[in-house]
Parts: structure tokens; sequence; C-alpha cells
């Protein structure tokens, strides 16, 4: 798509409105916000703020785990901070993605307040590394985001997880999260740019 840069903030509503109305122009929306970014055109960083944060307060009492995931990558990319609200509908997902993602946003003071990790903290044991919650047990054990229950690495105490953390195996690359680029389409293209993850 090629855009008159007079347009633009015009467009950029058009976007998040896009987003408000249907949740699911997430990719495409996010997808052109990333590669007009790139292209020079600044962003409404407290509209995408309040857009993301509304996102992740509607999405996750109706269990609806891909919109909350992709709002809070969003402003994990944009560098924006998840205000409380969001912060407790967060705490109260019983996701992996989702907690890892609000963990690694904490991580890099994102998430000022609101974060309860209780729910997630009751799966930090070797039994739940055989459990649906398998990704979140190990990798925040990994990357030391939420410690064992008990005295003992559950991590470590479990024979192939544990050679797994010993090879310095990982399954969520937190810098490859800020080195999301638009691929696949260009500006005269008329096609919705897609985005793909570089090398750090």
């Amino acid at each position: 798509m090629k855009l008159d840069p007079g347009n633009w903030e015009t467009f950029q509503q058009f976007l998040l409105q896009c987003l408000m109305v249907e949740p699911g122009t997430f990719v495409p929306v996010l997808s052109h916000l990333l590669y007009y970014r790139q292209a020079g055109f600044a962003i409404d960083r407290q509209a995408v703020e309040e857009v993301m944060n509304h996102q992740i307060v509607f999405n996750c009492p109706h269990g609806h785990s891909s919109e909350v995931a992709w709002a809070i990558w969003t402003l994990i990319v944009f560098g924006l901070p998840i205000d409380g609200l969001a912060s407790q509908a967060i705490s109260r997902m019983d996701d992996s993605v989702i907690a890892l993602l609000a963990l690694d946003a904490q991580q890099r003071g994102l998430i000022p307040r609101g974060l309860d990790t209780t729910l997630w903290q009751s799966y930090m044991e070797t039994a739940e590394l055989r459990g649906k919650q398998w990704l979140l047990a190990y990798e925040s054990n990994v990357k030391g985001w939420l410690p064992s229950n008990g005295n003992a690495d559950h991590v470590a105490a479990d024979p192939d997880f544990g050679h797994l953390k010993r090879l310095g195996v990982e399954f969520y690359n937190s810098a490859k999260v800020l080195n999301a680029a638009p691929t696949f389409a260009s500006t005269s293209s008329g096609a919705a740019p897609a985005f793909s993850a570089q090398d750090a």
C-alpha cells in the first residue's frame, strides 16, 4: 500500500478502530503499524497503549487467549506499559504463553503494578512438567522469573527437563520478541505485510 504521509494519522486511527470493532484484525493491523514504524512514520503511542490495554481487559474474562497474547506482545514491542486493570485481568489467565509474555513484560519494567503471579506460581513443580502448563513450569524456571515451590529446583530434579536446562534449551526467546519485522509485502503490493522474528 502506498500511503501519502499526510494521511498517516487518519489511517493509523482507522487501523486502531478496526481492532476495537473486530479483534480478529490483530495480525493485519499490527503488521501495518510495524511496517510504517519501520518506514519512519510516527506511532501514536498513547492511542496504541489505550487500545491494547482495553483489549486485554475486554478479552481476558472471555478467555480469548490469542487476542490477549497479541495485545501484550504489542505493548512489549512498542515499550508501552500494561496498566493496573489489565495486569489484574492477565493474572487470572490460565495460559502459559500469556503468563510468559506477562512475566517478560514485568522483567522489562512494563508492568508497574497489579500483576499477581499466585496462579502461575502454583505450577512451579516437577509434576507440572508433564502437565498442560509444562511450558510455563519449565521456561519461567530457566529464566529465573518464578521460583520453584519448595527448596529444590523442580526442573533440575526431572531427568528429561533437567537435561534440557543443562543444555541451555529455551522455548521463549526474549531477545527476538523485540526484533519482529514486517515481511513478504512491499508498500506497493496491495497486500497487508506480515511479520516475522528476525535474528538478533
